[in-house]
């Protein structure tokens, strides 16, 4: 029973008054949370409030709301799951991730398409080509004159480029012109007739390393 006008005050008065929460009162001013414990941070000024705000989340009312542990089982949170489990699922899967993608690096830098600067060819020469990178585009001209390249177009032996490597050809130069000859040699430039690249046209080729052949994919001349 609480204290009343005139009572004797005893530890049995005390402990019904104070700790007997079967009976409704109130409290002056916010009652505070603070643990010894704690190394570092400050106590709780509002209970109530951090009770809230703790167990308040997009699409969850309140205590005991059972979507506040449903989770997908399809994928690497199970149901029922709570959310430390859950987190720590999450961050274990985001390491895996974060691994694989630091050793695939040069994988997927080689998927990036690299443009490159103007490459003046002579008259016989042979056109530059990079052995990982899987998508090239390579500006050329005639050094100082129209040009007819090597058969062999990208060198006497390519074969450590990687198979399936796309690469176009971007012609600059209106009079200084590229013509790459249609040959049917190892290495060669397995074409669909003679071209002459001036300005703004393009041959696009894809290195096939069965056939040892860089085979026509496209043009515009």
């Amino acid at each position: 029973m609480p204290i009343s006008f005139g009572s004797k005050l005893s530890s049995a008065v005390a402990n019904a008054t104070f700790l007997d929460k079967t009976i409704d009162d109130e409290t002056v001013g916010i009652l505070g949370l603070n643990s010894p414990a704690l190394a570092s941070g400050s106590p709780v000024a509002n209970p109530q409030g951090y009770i809230n705000e703790i167990a308040s989340t997009s699409g969850i009312d309140f205590f005991g709301d059972p979507d506040g542990t449903v989770y997908s089982s399809e994928n690497y949170i199970t149901n029922g799951d709570s959310r430390k489990v859950a987190i720590g699922k999450l961050d274990t899967q985001v390491k895996v991730n974060a691994d694989n993608i630091s050793s695939n690096s040069s994988l997927i830098s080689a998927i990036t398409p690299i443009i490159y600067a103007n490459e003046s060819l002579s008259a016989a020469g042979s056109i530059t080509i990079a052995d990982n990178v899987l998508f090239q585009k390579r500006r050329i001209s005639g050094d100082g004159a129209p040009v007819t390249i090597n058969d062999l177009i990208f060198g006497a032996d390519p074969s450590s480029v990687t198979d399936g490597t796309e690469i176009q050809l971007i012609g600059t130069d209106a009079t200084n012109t590229v013509t790459i000859n249609a040959t049917d040699v190892q290495y060669s430039a397995a074409i669909n007739g003679n071209i002459t690249l001036g300005l703004y046209h393009t041959l696009t080729l894809t290195w096939d390393a069965v056939l040892e052949r860089f085979i026509e994919k496209a043009r515009s001349n």
